[in-house]
């Protein structure tokens, strides 16, 4: 199991992992997108879950990695609404 818990940051996000984004986009857009490839590559390593949060209130959930359905799962997640906010993450990336 990994864990990729971000904090947002005025003009970019910094993840638990390291990696930093900074850029001219939306930054939820930029942690978005690395909370999608930190999914997607711990399939391909067969890692096992995934803990990531919500950029709103920071509530932690766990995604299953699996090779089949990472994308499915993903999806999911994303039209879910968080279970301490209530907000979805699709309404805030």
């Amino acid at each position: 199991m990994t864990k990729h818990i971000i904090a947002m940051l005025p003009a970019g996000f910094a993840c638990s992992c390291g990696e930093r984004g900074e850029g001219g986009e939306r930054p939820t857009a930029l942690a978005s997108r690395h909370q999608l490839a930190a999914l997607v590559q711990d399939a391909m390593n067969d890692s096992g879950p995934l803990v990531i949060n919500c950029l709103v209130c920071n509530g932690e959930s766990l995604l299953p990695a699996t090779d089949d359905d990472t994308i499915t799962t993903y999806a999911s997640w994303l039209r879910s609404p968080c279970r301490l906010c209530g907000r979805k993450p699709s309404d805030i990336a």
